[in-house]
């Protein structure tokens, strides 16, 4: 007898399969960088992303544009923006859970960053 995967019962049991081996390959490969087996790989890639800026100077300055996008400034615009537009849905519920949780975490990562500073001097 065949089996049918496009049944609703199989969907949650393959995407818990995926997610199993993600987890599996993720802590495998961490394995082997936190053993150091990857060093070679890391010299050859960080060689190479320099002779690339050397080659096309045009790349180091798109990689710091790139870069940019992770600020905390680019962050919060984008927090607002995804409230903005859950408010505009209605879906009040929503909006406080980004929020708050976007809030949470701007607090948490001050406490870190406090401590650091305190330990340091």
């Amino acid at each position: 007898m065949l089996v049918d995967f496009s049944k609703p019962a199989y969907k949650p049991m393959l995407l818990g399969f995926f997610a199993a081996l993600l987890l599996l390959a993720f802590n495998l490969i961490g394995g082997v960088v936190a053993a150091g087996d990857t060093r070679s790989f890391d010299l050859w890639l960080t060689q190479s992303a320099h002779g690339l800026r050397q080659a096309h100077p045009w790349v180091g300055e798109a990689m710091r544009d790139l870069s940019g996008l992770g600020s905390e400034v680019v962050l919060c615009m984008l927090v607002a923006m995804t409230v903005g537009y859950l408010l505009l849905r209605q879906t009040l519920g929503m909006a406080l859970l980004v929020g708050t949780a976007a809030l949470e975490a701007r607090k948490s990562l001050a406490a870190h960053l406090d401590a650091d500073v305190a330990a340091i001097g």
